[in-house]
């Protein structure tokens, strides 16, 4: 059952500082479980997602507020940025435990574990602060030619008019699963910098581009090959010449910087996120 007055991560009362924390701070805990329930000791139980570490550390009983006993410890974030999943572990003097996760106190044996992100600082670059950023969701922007989705990734299929309404209702399973394409792609993006570069706008902030079997892209295949590969409307030797392009001469003479979005879903757990403008020519030849 769920006590959120035992602890609640929303809560700077039992957590603080909130929300995710920087890479080397320090972070307090409070867990308040009731006196009467005879828990002598509170363990945080936490977990590494990137190196697989296991974190214990002890909270030690401070004070009595009312009917509840305040256990309270200081952890030091990892010096790497990562993500820490955690729960507690509640003992009695005789032995006897309790775990305490965000279901609540646990019955089943499944634990729900907290997450906590631990980031590293980083500065905004002032060409994306004090620039006009405009978004795009490359598969929807503009198409130069039909694509055809024959072995790709993932059940998809392409509207073949760029006009049609996209799927957004759930399939006969319950599931929205995001497989129609409409065929944008990076060359279409570049087709339009002229109209782009007359908006003023200097930055462009893409979506994912890499290979999924979604057309948002987000949830970007989970091997590391995939997260390396370009969605298949962006694969030609001339697309990596236009990425290399926009990147080495800021899109050339329309000095636009390209800035692309590197959140890949569950690859991003395997800690080996990039960002394409950080690629050599050599790189983009072996994708």
């Amino acid at each position: 059952m769920r006590d959120p007055f035992v602890f609640d991560s929303r809560s700077e009362f039992c957590k603080k500082p909130y929300g995710a924390v920087p890479c080397g701070s320090d972070v307090v805990f409070h867990v308040r479980p009731l006196t009467r329930d005879g828990y002598s000791r509170c363990v945080l139980v936490a977990r590494r997602e990137f190196s697989g570490e296991e974190i214990q550390m002890e909270l030690l009983p401070e004070a009595v507020d009312g009917e509840r006993t305040r256990f309270t410890g200081v952890l030091t974030a990892p010096s790497e940025p990562e993500l820490l999943w955690y729960h507690f572990r509640l003992i009695r003097s005789d032995g006897s435990t309790a775990l305490l996760d965000q279901s609540g106190w646990q019955e089943t044996g499944e634990i729900q574990s907290w997450q906590l992100t631990v980031y590293e600082k980083t500065a905004t670059p002032l060409w994306f602060g004090g620039g006009v950023v405009y978004q795009i969701f490359p598969d929807r922007f503009c198409r130069l030619s039909l694509p055809d989705p024959t072995g790709l990734v993932g059940n998809r299929w392409v509207h073949e008019n760029w006009n049609d309404q996209p799927v957004w209702a759930p399939d006969p399973d319950g599931e929205v699963r995001n497989r129609d394409f409409f065929g944008g792609s990076l060359n279409g993006i570049t087709a339009k910098l002229d109209d782009l570069a007359a908006l003023g706008v200097t930055v462009l902030y893409l979506n994912p581009i890499f290979e999924s079997a979604s057309n948002h892209r987000y949830n970007t295949a989970q091997k590391q090959i995939h997260f390396l590969k370009l969605c298949q409307p962006f694969q030609s030797s001339s697309t990596h010449q236009t990425i290399i392009c926009m990147i080495k001469n800021d899109f050339c003479a329309h000095q636009i910087h390209q800035f692309i979005k590197s959140f890949c879903g569950e690859t991003l757990k395997e800690g080996i996120c990039i960002s394409l403008a950080s690629h050599t020519i050599n790189d983009f030849a072996s994708i």
